[in-house]
């Protein structure tokens, strides 16, 4: 074994030559150093650095430390490392990691890592920071991480690249054939880097590689955005790092764009809905606001569906309302509901940025498509079927031919489809019958009928855009399988099929039965619609829309489960019973609409009623509660129209207007449903009173009485106070004109003719055999008349009919028989008797009912009093006449003289009323006196004015007067002497607005005594008949003559002053004192500037005569008549006058008397002056 070992080394040691030299200076227990050193040289010239390696090693086992031989040591350790083409099997970097110097051995790995193996690299920088001496070195550290970091990178780069193999693919995704190229590409061609991780897919490398390098904006915005990407893809999402990396980004463009680039590369809904809520939570860019709010909406509600079903949406999911709007089109609600749910919070809180999506747009949206889930197809019975289609067949008889469809060549026009009325069966599959629920479809391809099932697939057809339209599965089999032809290989084919068949569209039969529908074709192409962001593509798909089976109560009341306003929802629902209930009603083309089952709808109606009616107590809508509770009853109504085939009278307008309620019962009475137009005023609590009024009319036009006098119970009531004329019944003066016009007795065979009629019409238009000609109220009719009268009528209603027809002798009768009040008696025959000018002979019945009337002096008073009250005097006088009240008579006749007047000229003309009304006083003053079996009747009758014999006396004595009077200014107004008109005639005017008469207060009696004082100084016998008056009357003399004395200056008659004088001195000297009248004469007159000394001197009283003088100024002569009675008090009241009127003269002279005589004179009695 040793010389094994021994061979081996020297074999390897020493070359031939040298072997015995080597061998021996190993085996010499002294080596040679200079032998060593001669070697080491030797294998440096040689280029031999492993050789020397061995050598230095040798040398430094054998000999003590020699640090220029570890220095050695270190160069040839690194010169090795360096050296890729050593043809040792041991990895240069391991010769690398032999120098025992940490930091030489750091620097030697850090300058050689490009040239070793990833692994050796890695091991290598592993290995150098493992030794704990390197610490106290912390920049080498540090770029022993960095690099460390670099090396594992470009590593991972490197091994992302070999997974595409030796393939095409590799080069086209830039791939690296070692780690050392992807680091030089990491500093040299950094876009060649970015692409790759980008094409491969590694985003977390580009986080990893961007922080290791130093790129531009372009790149950094490539970098970032894989980062982004990658933080996003995380389980769970890093939020936070991507946001920081979009806020590294000064320029909130750049974010933009650079959120932008990230949207369309992420790959998971939760990542862009990350990016999009960070755009719109910070509003970097406000133009785009909306795209980014609805892009975050159709985002969110795309995050929690599954990943199959967010493909079926991807498209739209930019436009929220459209995504919503195409679930609810595909039924898809329990997506719809999650969805909804997912963006609540959203579309409840106030957003500014809400530019389509909103609770109420949604709410609408819902409302929209339930209402299509309650749609009812009509089809006419009666259809024109246009004959000059060429391209579709319109017989029953193609779904039995055995001849193949051929689908024809041209895509026909909606006016070329095979009317919906001629087909009864699918022409696919010849199965289905179509009904009220199993819808017909139209194939757009080839215009045939057919059912849901054999048309569940969707193509493009021409003249309908790029919208997939509805096709039948012949058409679609041949569009996409054997059609797959060129246009001219088809028309080829279709030439040569056309000549054995026709051009129209039609099925055949399959040998082995009736056709089926098989799911074997394309069954992943089933029909479905779908929206785009097109406008006019989605209206054109709206166009088509509409559900499979319709009307369905439970498809709408899912969908509406997606509503968030209940109230509104529970009003939307009333508003689709409104729309149903147009349904049932009749067509206004007049057309039976066939296959309905109006039925369903009405228990459709009401199942929706119900749940808005539970919506609205759930929400406390006391309104909507009891609307719906209305339209109950609405129902109900309906329902009985539909079931008595009465669809026509179903009103148009909205169930809850009440005056459409009322509208219905009146056409009903029109169209003699009684019983019906009765449910339902009893339903809506309508009077019930006009149905059994139209009810009885009907009947008593017919002359079916008896029934009439029923139905007229269940309406009129029995009036207690017959007295009260308010509680007349409308009612009643129709039956009354129905019965006074009736054609028909109301006899048995008349009502046996109405009950074998079909209709009362008939009978009311005269369409009958058995018509009795009736006099104007016959017996059976006035009986009938009174029947309803005594039954329903109060009195004035049963008076006035009497009088209508003349029976006035009656009238009195039953006024008399039922004790009617005197209003009574007033209104319903006085009054309108006067009016027809017939009260004579209203008095002759009266008369010969009662000569004394003493039955009708309660009534004949009581018209007394209203006809005082309508001031109907010239009436009133006559009936007072005629009830022999003569006081009352005489009264009124005096009010007719008095009656105002302009003018005594007017009174003359009167004069005969006075002279009735004396001859009434007479008349009643007769009767007072006489004593006979007629005037004691005449005493005992009641409501007559009594009176006594004095007061009748003294009102014949006026009258008598006043007939003098009257007499009197007659005479003078014929003489040319009167003066009638000049006595305060505005004051008369005002108040009395008649001349002045005895019949007036004492004033005016006044009046009239100066009136004919006045007239007396031309006619004396005025003077006497004054003088009477005022003794009659007992007036104010003395007032009464100044006042004429006045009024004779004041009318410029003052020559006659004492002749006036004169008079009343000779005849009222008893009466008056008539100095005083002659003072005021005098006082008069000196103030129109008349000579008075004639009229002082007709004064009797010395006094008098001074106080005369003094008031005309004439103190001369008052001091010459004092001086003559020696009067001291007279002589010195003229000396006052005289001082105060300037006269010095008589004033010395008075005060000269006076003061001689003051002495010797004794007072005298004289009259003060005033």
């Amino acid at each position: 074994p040793v010389t094994y070992l021994l061979t081996f080394y020297l074999n390897m040691l020493m070359t031939g030559k040298e072997n015995q030299s080597w061998f021996s200076n190993a085996l010499s227990p002294a080596p040679d150093r200079e032998y060593f050193s001669q070697q080491i040289r030797t294998c440096f010239n040689n280029d031999e650095w492993h050789r020397a390696l061995l050598y230095v090693d040798l040398y430094l086992e054998l000999f003590d430390k020699d640090w220029s031989y570890v220095l050695l040591r270190k160069i040839i350790l690194e010169h090795i490392a360096c050296d890729n083409l050593s043809y040792d099997v041991t990895d240069p970097c391991h010769y690398a990691l032999a120098i025992n110097d940490p930091v030489y051995r750091a620097l030697t790995v850090l300058q050689n890592v490009y040239k070793w193996s990833d692994s050796c690299t890695i091991q290598a920088l592993k290995y150098c920071l493992s030794d704990s001496n390197i610490v106290h070195d912390s920049d080498i550290q540090v770029s022993l991480k960095v690099k460390l970091k670099e090396v594992q990178l470009y590593k991972k780069i490197f091994d992302a690249s070999e997974m595409f193999g030796d393939s095409e693919v590799k080069d086209c995704v830039y791939g690296f054939n070692n780690w050392q190229e992807v680091a030089d590409c990491s500093f040299w061609d950094q876009s060649r880097i970015l692409e790759f991780i980008k094409s491969c897919g590694k985003y977390e490398l580009s986080v990893q590689w961007t922080e290791l390098h130093v790129i531009n904006k372009e790149q950094k915005l490539l970098a970032f955005s894989m980062n982004i990407i990658w933080f996003l893809t995380q389980s769970p999402p890093q939020k936070q790092e991507a946001f920081e990396i979009i806020n590294l980004l000064e320029d909130a463009h750049d974010c933009v764009v650079l959120c932008d680039k990230v949207l369309s590369e992420l790959p998971t809904i939760e990542a862009k809905l990350c990016i999009v809520q960070y755009l719109v939570d910070n509003n970097l860019a406000p133009e785009k606001k909306y795209y980014y709010f609805n892009l975050y909406l159709g985002l969110k509600m795309l995050s929690i569906l599954k990943g199959s079903t967010q493909e079926l949406y991807i498209e739209l999911i930019s436009h929220p309302y459209l995504l919503l709007e195409q679930m609810l089109m595909n039924v898809e609600l329990r997506d719809a509901e999650d969805a909804l749910n997912a963006i609540r919070g959203e579309l409840k809180n106030p957003n500014e940025v809400v530019p389509v999506m909103s609770l109420s747009s949604v709410n609408q949206l819902v409302e929209d498509y339930a209402s299509k889930a309650l749609e009812v197809h009509f089809l006419d019975a009666l259809l024109d079927i246009s004959s000059s289609s060429t391209l579709v067949l319109s017989t029953e008889d193609a779904l039995v031919t055995d001849e193949p469809f051929v689908m024809p060549l041209r895509v026909p026009t909606k006016e070329e489809w095979v009317p919906d009325a001629k087909i009864l069966r699918c022409q696919v599959c010849r199965e289905e019958h179509f009904n009220m629920f199993s819808r017909r479809h139209h194939c757009r391809r080839c215009g045939r009928v057919v059912c849901a099932n054999c048309s569940q697939h969707a193509l493009i057809v021409e003249g309908y855009g790029n919208v997939k339209v509805r096709v039948c599965d012949d058409c679609y089999n041949l569009m996409t399988g054997s059609l797959s032809l060129t246009t001219a290989s088809f028309e080829k084919r279709y030439r040569k099929l056309s000549t054995m068949m026709s051009s129209s569209p039609r099925s055949f039969e399959n040998p082995s039965g009736p056709r089926r529908r098989t799911s074997s074709v394309h069954s992943q192409q089933m029909f479905r619609w779908v929206l785009s962001t097109d406008s006019e593509q989605n209206a054109s798909v709206r166009n088509e829309f509409s559900y499979e089976q319709t009307p369905s109560i439970s498809l709408c009341y899912s969908i509406l489960k997606l509503h968030t306003d209940d109230k509104k929802c529970a009003q939307f629902l009333m508003n689709l019973c409104d729309r149903l209930l147009g349904k049932v009603k009749t067509r206004r083309s007049g057309k039976l609409p066939l296959e309905v089952d109006y039925s369903l709808i009405i228990s459709m109606m009401k199942s929706l009623l119900m749940n808005a009616k539970v919506k609205c107590h759930q929400v406390q809508d006391s309104d909507g509660e009891a609307l719906a509770e209305l339209y109950f009853q609405h129902l109900d109504i309906i329902k009985l129209l539909v079931t008595a085939n009465c669809r026509h009278l179903i009103p148009r307008e909205a169930l809850t207007n009440g005056d459409t309620v009322r509208k219905l019962r009146d056409k009903l009475l029109e169209e003699e449903r009684m019983n019906l137009a009765l449910e339902v005023s009893t339903k809506f609590n309508l009077d019930k009173n006009g149905v059994w009024s139209c009810w009885g009319l009907f009947c008593l036009k017919a002359g079916d009485w008896l029934t009439a006098r029923a139905k007229f119970q269940q309406c009129l009531k029995i009036v207690k106070d017959k007295n009260d004329q308010t509680k007349e019944n409308p009612i009643l003066n129709k039956i009354l004109k129905v019965l006074e016009e009736s054609k028909y007795p109301g006899t048995e065979k008349a009502a046996a003719i109405s009950r074998s009629l079909a209709s009362l019409r008939n009978i009311k238009n005269g369409l009958t055999q058995f018509e009795t000609k009736l006099y104007p109220l016959d017996a059976i009719v006035k009986q009938e008349c009174l029947h309803y009268l005594n039954m329903y009528g109060t009195h004035f209603a049963t008076i006035g009919f009497y009088r209508k027809h003349g029976y006035i002798s009656e009238a009195l009768e039953y006024i008399t028989e039922k004790k009617c009040e005197p209003d009574v008696f007033i209104e319903a025959l006085f009054m309108p008797i006067l009016k027809n000018v017939q009260l004579s002979s209203l008095k002759q019945l009266m008369s010969s009912v009662d000569p004394l009337l003493h039955t009708w002096s309660s009534y004949l008073f009581a018209t007394c009093r209203y006809l005082e009250k309508l001031k109907y005097l010239n009436v009133l006088y006559e009936i007072q006449l005629f009830m022999e009240d003569y006081a009352r008579a005489a009264k009124s006749a005096i009010n007719f003289y008095l009656t105002p007047a302009p003018s005594y000229k007017v009174l003359f003309d009167r004069s005969r009323f006075l002279h009735n009304a004396k001859k009434h006083y007479e008349k009643y003053l007769n009767n007072l006196k006489q004593s006979d079996p007629v005037n004691d009747i005449w005493r005992k009758r009641k409501n007559i004015k009594i009176l006594n014999i004095k007061e009748v006396e003294s009102y014949i004595q006026i009258i008598s007067l006043q007939e003098e009077v009257s007499n009197y200014f007659q005479l003078c107004e014929t003489q040319g002497h009167g003066y009638l008109h000049e006595i305060d005639t505005a004051v008369n005017k005002i108040e009395t607005h008649c001349p002045p008469n005895l019949f007036g207060n004492s004033q005016m009696k006044s009046e009239v005594a100066t009136m004919i004082l006045i007239n007396a100084v031309n006619i004396d016998d005025g003077f006497e008949l004054a003088a009477k008056i005022i003794q009659i009357f007992n007036l104010n003399a003395t007032a009464i003559l100044c006042k004429a004395g006045r009024e004779i200056v004041r009318t410029k008659q003052k020559q006659q002053v004492p002749h006036y004088l004169a008079s009343v001195k000779c005849l009222f000297s008893k009466l008056t004192k008539v100095d005083d009248i002659i003072l005021e004469c005098v006082s008069t007159v000196h103030k129109q500037g008349g000579d008075v000394e004639d009229i002082i001197k007709m004064l009797m009283s010395d006094s008098n005569k001074i106080n005369a003088y003094l008031m005309c100024g004439k103190l001369k002569s008052a001091y010459l008549l004092a001086l003559k009675l020696n009067s001291a008090l007279d002589i010195r009241r003229i000396m006052v006058a005289a001082e105060q009127c300037g006269q010095d003269s008589i004033q010395r002279i008075c005060r000269k008397w006076l003061d001689t005589n003051s002495l010797k004179l004794k007072p005298k009695e004289t009259v003060p002056y005033k």
